[in-house]
């Protein structure tokens, strides 16, 4: 099977979670992973202490690990996924890694600023929120 962009790929994924770990993969039916990724609930330790600020202070739920194949669209894909379990996402990635920064920008994350994680390097963090539909939230009476 040919995969040719983010339609093909979501159409040929299937889920697959770990069932002692948070590691979610995405595979196509005849493949092996085209995607790796750890997705958790919050709160997560690594996000406690920013320099900068997150968007909301919501329950949120972490992206966090992720290995994709390149040029195929399947970050959009995980983030699509992320998306549908969650109304906010945090995620954080090198200052370096410049796929991984456009392709956050390009779903719609907004950076926040800079943590610190365990073995002492920065990140540069994102987060995501869900936009709320039109009329919801608001009243008739």
């Amino acid at each position: 099977m040919r995969l040719s962009g983010p339609t093909d790929i979501r159409a040929a994924l299937t889920l697959r979670k770990t069932s002692r770990t948070d590691t979610v993969s995405l595979c196509p039916t005849t493949r092996g992973p085209l995607a790796v990724f750890s997705f958790a609930p919050g709160p997560d330790e690594t996000y406690a202490s920013i320099d900068g600020a997150w968007h909301s202070d919501a329950d949120y739920h972490v992206i966090h690990r992720v290995a994709a194949v390149r040029g195929r669209g399947v970050a959009r894909v995980v983030f699509e996924f992320a998306a549908e379990h969650a109304d906010h996402l945090r995620c954080d990635t090198h200052e370096d890694n410049v796929p991984m920064r456009r392709a956050l920008d390009s779903f719609g994350f907004r950076e926040c600023g800079v943590i610190t994680v365990a073995n002492g390097t920065q990140r540069v963090a994102y987060d995501w929120i869900k936009e709320p539909l039109p009329n919801e939230g608001t009243s008739r009476s």
